[in-house]
Order: structure tokens, then sequence, then C-alpha cells
């Protein structure tokens, strides 16, 4: 793995490399603080809550932009890095994630520990959404060989005995998609260790991941050989249309990004 990219604000063109003291200053400082209240107030007022999350910090979990480039532009590395958005929970997101965390409704207790082994060794990281209703779960690539589309599909495979998979929001798959940054208290956990390796590190990093996935079982067995297979194709083919995993961004007339259904992301 090698470090994420994050930008000041979803309007920042200009990226810098995350580190886990830029992480905890992104956390506590006053634009984050001010966000945070902002969307509290617009959702107190029934009122769209994206002009208190543009005030918000963005990383890119799956993309690594060379310092002071901007998002979407041709230098992304991919960082070994992906992110699950399960989008408007209608539980508790700190008891989804425990509940993920310990597949708990996995009927079959081998299946369950095995899926349990996996989820412990490759969550990097997990927060409650900025608006509260939802969990962003980061994780190491299940597929290390693949990109964030067919892991998205292998992680709701993996787990698709939880209603919460239902919730999972499958336009987060590009390497590049940013993910808002919420105060110190609406993280749940992160392992800091992911942000203190880069590539010279990398080969180490894969070799603990795989050892313990070895150990736990591989991922073909929890998500099934025909879901694997199905990711692959669709990987190939994501893959000849992207070229080369980079995330090519259009923005507004306010210098904001969107996507390809020419929304703001």
């Amino acid at each position: 793995m090698i470090r994420p990219s994050y930008f000041n604000s979803v309007r920042d063109r200009k990226a810098k490399t995350l580190t886990p003291a830029a992480l905890s200053a992104l956390q506590t400082r006053r634009a984050t603080i001010d966000g945070m209240a902002e969307i509290a107030k617009l959702q107190g007022e029934g009122k769209d809550i994206r002009p208190g999350k543009e005030m918000l910090s963005v990383i890119t979990w799956g993309a690594r932009y060379n310092e002071g480039d901007p998002r979407g532009t041709e230098g992304a590395q991919p960082t070994g890095l992906f992110f699950i958005d399960c989008d408007h929970l209608k539980e508790p997101p700190r008891e989804v994630y425990e509940r993920l965390m310990t597949a708990s409704s996995i009927a079959d207790e081998v299946r369950r520990k095995a899926v349990a082994d996996v989820m412990k060794q490759l969550v990097k990281g997990a927060h409650v959404t900025p608006s509260g209703e939802g969990l962003r779960i980061i994780l190491a690539k299940l597929l290390p060989d693949k990109d964030n589309e067919a892991n998205i599909l292998a992680f709701k495979q993996m787990l698709a005995a939880d209603p919460a998979i239902e919730t999972v929001d499958e336009k987060v798959k590009d390497i590049g998609h940013p993910s808002y940054v919420p105060s110190q208290d609406y993280w749940i956990y992160f392992d800091n260790d992911i942000l203190n390796e880069d590539e010279k590190e990398d080969d180490a990093a894969a070799g603990k991941d795989g050892a313990a996935l070895q150990k736990a079982g591989s991922v073909a067995d929890l998500i099934g050989e025909v879901a694997t297979n199905a990711g692959a194709k669709t990987v190939q083919t994501q893959d000849e249309l992207r070229g080369d995993y980079r995330l090519r961004l259009s923005y507004d007339a306010e210098g904001y990004p969107i996507g390809t259904n020419g929304k703001r992301l």
C-alpha cells in the first residue's frame, strides 16, 4: 500500500499526501468543526446538507496524486485501498460496523469465523459519515490484482447475508472518488500503520496481509468462485475503458468536480 492523498475541500485543486499528523489535523481543524455544525443545522431545518459537507476536507483513499496535482489528473497511483459506503442506514452506523466486523449475520459458524478473520485483517478504518446516517469502511483490497469495482463486489458477496449490504453505494468504485472527513468523534477505528507505510514497505505489507488471508481462508472460497469470475470479467471491461485506473473528472463553473451524471461529487 501507499499513502492516499487529501484535499482541503472538494474545490481544492492541490493534492497533499496523507500522514497520521495530517489526518489528526483534518479531523480537528476549525473548518471541520464548523462544517459539521453547519450540517447539523441544515438537517434540523430540513435543508440540503451539501453546503456543510463542502466545508470539509476530502481523502482519496484509493488514489495517490503527485504533490500539488489536482484530482482527476493522469498521475494517480492506486494505493491498495478501497472503501465501502453504506448509505442511509435505518439503524445506528456503529452497530452495523460491529455486526459486519464479526460477520454475525452469517449462520454457518465456520464461514462466519473465516469472514470475521478477513475483516479483522483488512479493515483499516471506519467512521460514521458526516450526515450521521451512513457508515464508511476503509479496507485493504480483498482482491489485490483487481480494481475497486471488483473489490466492492467481493465485499458484498462475502457479507451478502447482512441487511446493510443492500445500502452499499457502488458509485464510489473509481479510485479517486473523494471521501469527506468528519470530526474526530465520528471515527470508530483507524489503523495509523497504513499511513506509515509507503512504496518501499509495500512488499512487506502485502506479505503480512497475504499470510493472514491464507490462514483465514481464501477470498474466493468466501465469496464463491462464480462471484470471483464475474468480478474479473467486470474488471477487465472497466479497465479497458479506463485504460490505467485513472479517474478523469470534469468541473462545473464554480470549480466543483462533477461526475458522469453531471452532479457534484
